[in-house]
């Protein structure tokens, strides 16, 4: 016997208008919400009952999280009102099951996935078959090779709603038509957006708007394809003209920075990137800040702070001088950071222990060796030691105990001051100590052969 089948006398105009008082009490302000709420109250008698409505929201209520509005999740799928939420007095149980089970199950389903932002953005998942949530993840998994499906459901958990079995193959073969050259699951990696938009007319009108904006915008937009899924006209456009002032360069060097980066037209030019340019020609003058910008642009995506605190450590190490003229050869100095720091105090005890003149072989002026990997700066430094007269000690070191050195834990900036001198130094001492023993013997060998007589 299916309760359901059983004709519901037409809402009168009083029950109609008791209830609209009634959601607009309980947080639902948008008239097309409100009349969708009374369009389910002509067929169903839950949403004409103000008593079992309001003991439902309140079982809702305790089972979602406190920062998750209510008023909001009822908005977007009504019908998980008529769901027994698994806590206080609810509907008759469908399938044995309850929302408070389905949050579980979800939680243990999607380990990766943060289900109380998944929830509040689509309600509906509490009321699927688990069976039919795994069975699409594999599907998105087998149709999008090399793509963090993870990742993709965090930030699209829609995514699970809609049949994926048919709408994801018909976007990439879509992409694919729209940008021949390109490969749609990587643009779909980078832009999860590009599963929920119209391809057909949205996404085909943006991708004609930044042909004819840049010189090479099939590339940028294959590259940032968030630029596919905004505004071109109001986003993109204005920061061609926001960059030309920023960094006063003219129609052909913006095209070409822009084809090289096309991250920074996703950046904020005038409250982020100008203040940065400023700071470094501060620092380095105008004409050195060209070069330096030049060479390497992603100089632009560290902050100001950062900038300044890691110049100043690089001048504490090897002097202001070499240090403006090292960062203007080599830029990538301030973005690798505190690794190429740690490498620069290493050769400076190391030229210590092997009796070097520091300044006067100035081994720290072959900028290249030190923005490299570790095993890469190893092979570097042994080159460049063994051509040096006093260095020949070095060949004879513990390789093992300078890679354990270089592999010690990252340096953030805010402890290293304490970190720095706590951590770093001593390794360093232990590492000096062992390479005195090992210079200590082996120049003590040398001067026994050759006191030794034949």
């Amino acid at each position: 016997f299916n309760m359901h089948k059983l004709s519901i006398p037409s809402m009168t105009p009083a029950v109609e208008s008791g209830m609209k008082e009634f959601w607009k009490s309980r947080g639902i302000k948008n008239r097309n919400h409100i009349n969708t709420l009374i369009s389910l109250g002509q067929h169903r008698s839950l949403f004409r009952d103000p008593v079992r409505c309001a003991d439902r929201l309140e079982n809702l209520r305790l089972l979602l999280p406190p920062s998750m509005s209510v008023s909001k999740v009822i908005s977007k799928f009504p019908m998980l009102l008529a769901w027994n939420s698994g806590i206080g007095r609810g509907a008759n149980l469908r399938n044995g099951k309850s929302l408070a089970l389905q949050y579980e199950l979800l939680r243990t389903t999607f380990p990766h996935m943060d289900i109380d932002r998944a929830v509040s953005r689509c309600p509906q998942l509490l009321c699927m078959k688990m069976s039919t949530l795994q069975r699409k993840k594999l599907s998105l998994h087998q149709m999008l090779p090399g793509c963090d499906v993870d990742r993709l459901l965090h930030s699209r958990p829609h995514l699970l709603c809609m049949d994926v079995e048919k709408h994801v193959p018909q976007s990439l073969s879509k992409l694919k038509n729209l940008f021949p050259h390109s490969d749609p699951v990587r643009m779909i990696h980078r832009c999860p957006t590009l599963l929920c938009v119209d391809i057909d007319n949205y996404v085909t009108s943006n991708a004609a708007k930044l042909r004819k904006l840049l010189l090479y915008g099939d590339r940028v937009a294959t590259m940032q394809p968030t630029m596919l899924c905004c505004d071109v006209d109001k986003t993109i456009a204005p920061k061609i003209e926001e960059l030309k002032i920023a960094l006063g360069i003219d129609d052909d060097a913006v095209q070409t920075l822009v084809h090289r980066h096309p991250w920074l037209l996703l950046s904020r030019i005038v409250l982020l990137i100008s203040p940065r340019i400023h700071a470094l020609q501060e620092m380095f003058g105008i004409e050195n800040t060209k070069l330096i910008l030049k060479r390497h642009t992603p100089l632009l995506q560290l902050s100001t702070p950062l900038l300044a605190a890691r110049l100043a450590l690089l001048t504490n190490l090897i002097g202001a001088e070499e240090a403006q003229n090292a960062v203007v050869s080599h830029p990538q100095f301030l973005t690798y950071g505190f690794a190429v720091f740690q490498r620069i105090s290493f050769l400076k005890g190391l030229t210590t222990i092997l009796r070097m003149n520091w300044h006067a072989n100035k081994c720290w002026q072959q900028t290249h060796m030190f923005i490299t990997t570790d095993s890469q700066f190893m092979i570097r430094l042994q080159q460049l030691c063994s051509t040096q007269s006093e260095g020949k000690a070095f060949r004879y070191n513990h390789r093992k105990v300078i890679r354990n050195l270089l592999a010690n834990e990252k340096i953030t900036i805010e402890l290293f001051p304490e970190i720095f001198k706590s951590v770093s130094i001593p390794k360093l001492e232990n590492v000096i100590n062992d390479l005195e023993y090992v210079h200590f013997t082996h120049t003590h060998t040398q001067r026994s052969t050759q006191n030794t007589p034949i």
